[in-house]
């Protein structure tokens, strides 16, 4: 009878994980794990051709790292291509114990983990572009500094499997919206947001379900490190809706407003919200989106000579005041309006003002355009 060669590391101190238990600490698809291996090389550095792949430690530590890396606002490809080549000695000390405790090789979905398999992604992944920059967190990002309400214990209920938001002070259609959501049920998402939107205005579907449920989901990515698949379908939902509500007709002869997010900072749903708000008050707007270079912030008001011009900054570290100190002088003279929590502690030029909510930003953006 042949001898055994035991292994060099016992199996407890060296885990092997499966795609699906992978997945569902992530907090992605698997498709999305997939697409990470096949585009970035981001899979198991030991995979043989054939076989059945199982994640390592280290491949972990590298997943984890790409996913804090776009957590900073840095793209998809480029995170990727840090998390490959940084030295294992070099890498961030992964979340996972060694043993992996509760995370097993049960069917994607199954128990208590995210309630399907979803088009959503950890940090940069997404079905059909396989890049969403940004993560979960940024579900509290966008709502911060415009509208985000006080919110109580957000965890799962017991007994839910994980399927359940808890939203304290809801509404019926917000709680509705949360269960559409975290079914990943974009259609029903979609509905509520439109009906939401058509009967109440953009304010209101903004202040009373789209902050509420995506604190709610980022809260719940903070307990229990899941549910970006429902952050990224509810963020995509949301933009798709606002992006309709903002595609109407206005006095095409009037200046228009101009929104951009600050040259460092990735998170652009509020924008949508504001321009949708914009546009329901029948003003002109243009938006330039997420990490808009000062350059070419300066050129475009320049260019388009707006009566407005608004900067978004969700992150104390994207809130430069060199960049609003840089901007042209007009004429005639074009307001400049800032929001975003990033810009609570800034001292502000003198021909600056802040907007800490949604409706503060349109009074104040739609008012008389500052003078001198």
């Amino acid at each position: 009878m042949s001898a055994v060669t035991p292994s060099p590391e016992p199996a407890e101190r060296n885990p092997r994980y499966t795609v699906a238990a992978v997945a569902r600490r992530l907090g992605v698809a698997p498709a999305t794990l997939r697409t990470w291996n096949r585009r970035y090389g981001l899979g198991p550095a030991d995979h043989v051709s054939g076989t059945r792949r199982r994640y390592g430690p280290h491949d972990l530590a590298r997943l984890e790292f790409m996913c804090r890396l776009t957590q900073d606002g840095i793209a998809p490809a480029e995170a990727a291509r840090i998390a490959r080549t940084t030295l294992v000695d070099d890498l961030p000390e992964s979340r996972w114990p060694r043993s992996a405790p509760g995370i097993d090789d049960r069917p994607y979905g199954a128990g208590p983990g995210p309630s399907a398999g979803g088009a959503g992604c950890g940090q940069p992944g997404q079905a059909g572009s396989g890049e969403h920059a940004g993560a979960v967190t940024s579900a509290n990002d966008d709502c911060g500094g415009l509208d985000e309400p006080a919110v109580a214990d957000l965890a799962g209920a017991r007994g839910s499997g994980g399927r359940v938001l808890r939203l304290a002070d809801a509404g019926v259609a917000a709680r509705g919206l949360a269960r559409a959501a975290m079914a990943l049920d974009s259609s029903a998402v979609t509905r509520i947001l439109a009906h939401a939107v058509a009967a109440d205005g953009v304010v209101a579907a903004w202040q009373e379900l789209v902050c509420p449920v995506l604190v709610a989901v980022g809260r719940r990515w903070e307990q229990r490190g899941d549910a970006v698949d429902v952050e990224h379908l509810l963020s995509d939902c949301v933009a798709a809706v606002f992006r309709r509500a903002a595609d109407r007709e206005v006095d095409g002869h009037s200046r228009p407003v101009l929104l951009a997010c600050a040259p460092a900072e990735q998170h652009s749903l509020a924008l949508t919200a504001l321009a949708a708000g914009l546009a329901e008050r029948g003003a002109s707007v243009r938006v330039l989106g997420a990490a808009v270079p000062i350059a070419a912030l300066r050129n475009a008001i320049v260019r388009v000579g707006p009566v407005a011009v608004f900067l978004w900054s969700q992150r104390r570290t994207s809130a430069d005041v060199q960049v609003l100190t840089g901007l042209p002088v007009t004429r005639p003279p074009t307001s400049i309006v800032v929001g975003g929590s990033g810009w609570q502690r800034a001292t502000l030029p003198g021909r600056v003002r802040h907007a800490g909510s949604l409706r503060e930003a349109l009074d104040l953006l739609t008012g008389a355009p500052l003078q001198g």
